[in-house]
């Protein structure tokens, strides 16, 4: 079965969007999460909310993936939900943005910057 990256609209942020990133963010499921951030940054998206509640392995590729949309859009990457081990995964490669628990916090962070 092929990893999905999920797209769910956030009506109460304008331009923004959550990305509901895979159980294993690998090879196949990181080409999809950067194919489908070019394509909505294209489209005026201008900022990223990456779900990671259901994400439990981040492969080399899928740190690639995340540090390259990091690069892109700076400020305007929240992740949302992710595990201790992924958070420290981040930490250690450099990748730091909000992290939050909920859609609420994440509205909160946004409403700050």
């Amino acid at each position: 079965m092929v990893p999905v990256v999920e797209i769910n609209g956030i009506s109460e942020i304008p331009d923004a969007v959550c990305l509901g990133v895979p159980e294993r963010l690998a090879e196949s499921a990181s080409l999809q999460l950067v194919g489908r951030f070019k394509e909505l940054s294209a489209g005026g998206v201008n900022t990223f909310i990456l779900d990671l509640g259901q994400t439990k392995s981040v492969t080399d590729a899928g740190l690639g993936a995340i540090h390259h949309i990091s690069q892109q859009i700076g400020e305007n990457l929240v992740f949302l939900r992710p595990n201790s081990k992924t958070q420290m995964l981040f930490k250690s490669v450099g990748l730091f943005a909000p992290i939050v628990g909920s859609i609420d916090e994440v509205q909160s962070q946004l409403r700050r910057e």
